[in-house]
């Protein structure tokens, strides 16, 4: 992060063109995080999250819940995993919510896999 603050310290504001544009995390949900940008010389400021959206969950927390499923892991595992990493975590509720979003979705890729399969015997 502290090599990210420098780098935008160099950058030119898109309203004065003033150098000193200042980045700070607003708020977290998970693995993502929303940043701000701002001028130091002007009222000129902006908003950008870390991950892509999708359904209005971050990607990166259904990402990280499938991807821990993936290796026969649960939560526990994946706050471990964050802890040693230095990572913000998913609260448990937040993951299960997750999980369950995943499981019908899983489930319904399934069924019509198994029913275009039986289609394709007979």
């Amino acid at each position: 992060m502290e090599v990210l603050l420098n780098l935008f310290l160099q950058l030119c504001c898109p309203r004065c063109f003033e150098e000193g544009i200042l980045l700070s995390e607003d708020s977290t949900y998970g693995l993502c995080s929303n940043f701000v940008i701002r001028c130091k010389h002007c009222d000129f400021y902006s908003g950008f999250s870390s991950s892509k959206k999708t359904l209005n969950c971050p990607e990166v927390n259904t990402r990280f819940v499938y991807g821990m499923r993936q290796i026969g892991k649960g939560f526990s595992a994946g706050f471990k995993l964050c802890g040693t990493l230095n990572l913000p975590r998913l609260s448990k509720t937040a993951y299960t919510n997750h999980e369950n979003k995943l499981m019908s979705v899983i489930s319904e890729v399934s069924e019509l896999s198994m029913q275009k399969a039986a289609s394709e015997l007979f």
